[in-house]
């Protein structure tokens, strides 16, 4: 339906019907709703997790900086700590090594060391007598205005941890400095090899020797450059206990901090330790933005996306809704005229099928009076031109009667009108009768005409015998009407796919001109030939194979082709053909001819491959030869072995030598041709009474029946030895119900 038409119906009058309900239009609103709600969700869900993932790379960013500047300022307190302590030992050392020491030499010493390390304020030695201060101590500072030292008024306590350790302790020194500055403490015990010695207190302590460390030059003057607090702690249990010895910090208040950040080192020593602690506050300032912005524009859009694809879809099924409205209108409208026009077309169909029947009836009436007083005419005494005219008035009557019964068929089948039957018949005369129907006019063209049934199928069947024989009569018509020459073999055997003994699949092959590939399916449409010109050349009106294909679709099975352009065809047909019951079949007699030698001459390799396997399952002993020579080679091989055949079946017609030419041979070698049967495609009455002339022992009609055959080799058999046949019981045979 066009949006020209839309319109044009929304214009329109509305058709009387069920109202939406109310209830209806309030659960589809809130659904609405509720698909918005849940969109509109999603895409801020996205939007924060965007900006989530963008915000945790800036953050990183700002924590990788400050994890960089954190190693740095830790490696160069640390090295300067220890460097402190160092020189702190180095002093003790020099000390202990100059028991005469003088403050000059201690000055020169000590003035090398600050100059060599900046952090070093100064240094002093503070000799002990007896516990206490003895003489002077010795004092090198860098401002000599800082006299206070604040290191007299802890001696007692460093006495005792002095002298049992050779490690450095710490102490704070006076907080009224300008600057939070720390000690380094070293005890001077007496020297092994010293000649000078103070007198010495009871723990063996001669002095202490202390260096005063200036923990803001501890960094090398290196100034952060960002908000960043950097905290320096001793840590001594007996002295002072945990300290803070320094503090530096650097805000930027004009900014607003988001997070902070932590980062804290040790600097271990035997009796002490120095502690660093920096934190950094990450200010806003500070946070790359430009990711955090694109994560937030990309969030919002595809928000805005979403909701615009939930709008559109919601458009798009309003807008089908209200088609679907109109459709249904439609639909509704079509429908009723659809059942009108359904009414009509039965009414014509029944019609159509009470004027086939009553012209049916009404034509056949005449040309059954044609078909029958051409017969008759033909009996009287006629010229061959007139003979000739009335042979084509029955060819003529019998191919317009065949169009009349194929179009009552179809016309039966489209209106599904045509019953099948369901009753016993005998399946081996059924295929029989049909081949023989056709026997003469294969004989005409010099076509062999075979059939070749299983002998595992049980023959007494049920279903639609009169059915069965049309497809079959169908397909031999058509592949005797392509078929010049060779040979046309009508198979039955049971159909293996399906598993099912009461499924049969037949086969009606050829040697004719073929099919093309492309056509194999549309042959089987109504009045269709493979292309115009077969039409013209071989006849036909197309109707034999769709009224095939109907009937075996009616008995549960199908039908195909599989053919080769200029190889021939070969139509297969499977059908439901149920067994029929013991009480059902009436016993049937068949001869016994076990051990009994046959010879078959046919130079048809199909013809002898059906002979030779209808005379196996008799018990018989079959040989073959396919013409008259090789024939009488088998013949003369026998009569050296003093054997001979009981029965000899020879075809009339073979290329080189035909059959009675054969048998000519066969009487001047005094054979006995009672026991010999001649095959023949045709009944001429002078092959007849050739046959009768050169006392052979009967004749049969191509295509041979199974029955014919084995009565013939009955009689045969009988004549030379008469208790050589014996009858036995063997398939069933039903009456019609």
């Amino acid at each position: 339906m066009t949006n020209h038409e839309i319109q044009k119906t929304q214009h329109e009058p509305r058709a009387p019907g069920p109202e939406p309900r109310v209830g209806a239009k309030q659960e589809t609103q809130t659904a609405r709703w509720f698909i918005y709600f849940v969109t509109v969700t999603l895409g801020l869900a996205f939007s924060i997790i965007m900006v989530w993932i963008a915000w945790t790379n800036a953050l990183d960013r700002n924590e990788r900086d400050f994890s960089l500047q954190s190693i740095s300022l830790e490696e160069t307190i640390n090295r300067n700590v220890r460097s402190a302590n160092s020189i702190t030992r180095s002093i003790v050392s020099f000390i202990r090594a100059n028991p005469g020491l003088t403050e000059q030499q201690f000055r020169v010493f000590v003035n090398a060391l600050l100059n060599e390390n900046v952090f070093i304020e100064g240094a002093l030695y503070i000799p002990l007598n007896q516990g206490g201060p003895g003489r002077e101590e010795f004092r090198v500072m860098r401002d000599r205005s800082e006299t206070d030292a604040g290191i007299n008024e802890l001696i007692p306590e460093l006495i005792e941890p002095l002298a049992t350790t050779d490690s450095m302790i710490t102490a704070i020194a006076d907080t009224k400095l300008r600057t939070i500055n720390y000690w380094i403490l070293g005890g001077v015990t007496h020297g092994r090899n010293s000649k000078e010695r103070a007198a010495p207190d009871q723990s063996g302590l001669q002095g202490i020797a202390a260096v005063l460390v200036s923990t803001s030059d501890l960094l090398d003057n290196i100034v952060p450059d960002s908000n960043l607090t950097i905290t320096m702690f001793n840590d001594y249990s007996s002295i002072n206990r945990r300290n803070q010895i320094y503090k530096f910090t650097l805000q930027r208040p004009d900014s607003w901090a988001v997070t902070s950040l932590t980062q804290e080192g040790v600097t271990q020593f035997p009796m002490y330790s120095i502690r660093l602690q920096m934190k950094k506050s990450v200010t806003w300032n500070e946070i790359e933005m430009k990711g955090i912005l694109i994560a937030l524009i990309i969030g919002v859009g595809v928000t805005l996306l979403l909701v615009a694809l939930v709008h559109a879809k919601d458009q798009q099924a309003r807008e089908l809704s209200e088609r679907n409205i109109l459709i249904e209108r439609k639909v509704e409208e079509q429908t009723k005229e659809l059942a009108l026009a359904r009414d009509q077309a039965l009414d014509a169909s029944r019609v159509k099928s009470e004027f086939l029947a009553s012209m049916s009836h009404e034509i056949r009436t005449p040309l059954n009076a044609i078909i029958g007083m051409s017969e008759l005419l033909s009996e009287t005494t006629l010229s061959r031109e007139q003979k000739k005219y009335i042979d084509v008035f029955r060819k003529a009557g019998d191919t317009l009667l065949a169009l009349v019964n194929d179009i009552l068929d179809l016309s039966k089948i489209e209106a599904h009108q045509l019953v099948l039957e369901y009753i016993s018949f005998d399946l081996i005369d059924v295929i029989e009768e049909a081949v023989e129907i056709y026997a003469l006019k294969a004989s005409e063209k010099g076509v062999e005409l075979l059939t070749n049934i299983d002998t595992d199928i049980q023959p007494i069947r049920k279903g639609d015998p009169s059915r069965l024989r049309q497809i079959v009569l169908n397909l031999i018509s058509n592949a005797l009407k392509f078929t010049e020459h060779g040979e046309i073999v009508v198979r039955v055997e049971k159909d293996r796919e399906s598993g099912d003994d009461n499924f049969l699949r037949f086969s009606v092959s050829d040697t004719g001109i073929g099919i093309p590939q492309q056509k194999l399916e549309a042959i089987f449409a109504s009045f269709t030939q493979v292309d115009s010109s077969t039409t013209r050349k071989y006849g036909g009106t197309g109707l034999g194979l769709t009224i095939s294909r109907s009937l075996t679709q009616m008995m549960d099975g199908r039908i195909w082709v599989e053919s080769e352009e200029g190889q021939g065809s070969i139509f297969y047909f499977v059908i439901k053909l149920d067994v029929a019951r013991s009480q059902d079949s009436m016993p049937r007699r068949a001869m016994d001819l076990h051990g009994k030698r046959v010879l078959v001459v046919d130079d048809s390799a199909t013809n002898r491959m059906i002979i030779n396997k209808q005379l196996s399952t008799c018990g018989a002993l079959v040989d073959e030869a396919e013409n008259g020579k090789k024939a009488l080679e088998v013949i003369g091989r026998m009569t050296q072995e003093k054997q001979k055949f009981e029965v000899t079946l020879v075809d009339c017609r073979m290329p080189v030598m035909d059959g009675f030419e054969l048998i000519e041979n066969m009487k001047s070698l005094n054979l006995d041709l009672n026991t010999v049967l001649m095959l023949s495609s045709s009944d001429l009455n002078e092959n007849i009474e050739r046959a009768k002339d050169l006392g052979i022992g009967g004749y049969l009609v191509k295509p041979i029946k199974r029955t014919e055959l084995i009565q013939q080799l009955g009689h045969a058999v009988t004549e030379e030895k008469s208790a050589a046949v014996t009858p036995v019981q063997d398939h069933a045979e039903a009456p019609e119900v």
